[in-house]
C-alpha cells in the first residue's frame, strides 16, 4: 500500500525538508545544516521517500571528493487536492490538520523564542482571523482574487532585502445548516 500524499507531506522531517526546499536548490548536507537536531542518514532515507514519491527531484549533481553529491529541488509545491482530501475519513482529515497547525506552531515558537528583542511590527508577524459572509461563488471569487494577489510573491525570488515569510490560510464555515 502506498503512503498517502498527506502522509508525505505532513510527516516532521519530509515536512521540513519541503520547507527548507521552497525556492531553493539544496545538497543533503545543506537540508542538513538547514534542519539541525535531524541526523543525516534521517534526512537521506526521507529525501529518498519524497524522490519516489515525485515530489522532490534532482536538479544538478557534483562530485566532490570523488563522490556524487546532489543537489535537490522541489518538483512542484506540496499540496493535497481536493479530489483526495474527500476519500480521507474525517479522523484522518483531523489528525491531517492537527499535524499541520503544529508545524505552524512551532515555526512561530521558533521565531518568538530566537528573537532577542521581538518586534512583530518590524518583522511582519502576527495572526488574525476575519469573519465574512459570502455565497459559494463569491467564496470561489475571493479565492481566486486571493491567488492572483499572492502568485508574483510565490513566484518571485530570494534576494537582497526579501525575507522568507509563511502566510497560512484557513477557512471553514463557522456554522453548518442541517441537512
Amino acid at each position: 500500500m502506498t503512503e498517502k500524499r498527506a502522509e508525505l507531506i505532513l510527516h516532521p522531517v519530509r515536512y521540513r525538508i519541503l520547507q527548507a526546499l521552497v525556492d531553493c536548490e539544496l545538497t543533503t548536507q545543506q537540508i542538513s545544516e538547514d534542519l539541525a537536531g535531524i541526523p543525516t542518514s534521517s534526512i537521506y532515507r526521507h529525501l529518498k521517500i519524497l524522490l519516489a514519491a515525485g515530489m522532490v527531484e534532482i536538479a544538478d549533481t557534483n562530485q566532490v571528493k570523488g563522490i556524487e553529491e546532489r543537489v535537490y529541488r522541489l518538483s512542484g509545491r506540496p499540496h493535497i487536492m481536493q479530489e483526495e482530501l474527500a476519500e480521507y475519513s474525517k479522523e484522518e482529515i483531523k489528525r491531517y490538520f492537527a499535524a499541520y497547525l503544529s508545524f505552524l506552531l512551532n515555526g512561530f515558537s521558533t521565531y518568538v523564542d530566537t528573537e532577542d528583542a521581538l518586534d512583530m511590527g518590524r518583522d511582519h508577524a502576527g495572526y488574525t482571523d476575519a469573519i465574512i459572509h459570502a455565497t459559494p461563488e463569491e467564496f470561489d471569487e475571493l479565492g481566486k482574487a486571493l491567488n492572483q494577489l499572492l502568485a508574483p510573491y510565490i513566484q518571485s525570488k530570494p534576494g537582497k532585502g526579501k525575507q522568507r515569510q509563511v502566510i497560512s490560510i484557513i477557512s471553514f464555515p463557522v456554522e453548518r445548516k442541517a441537512k
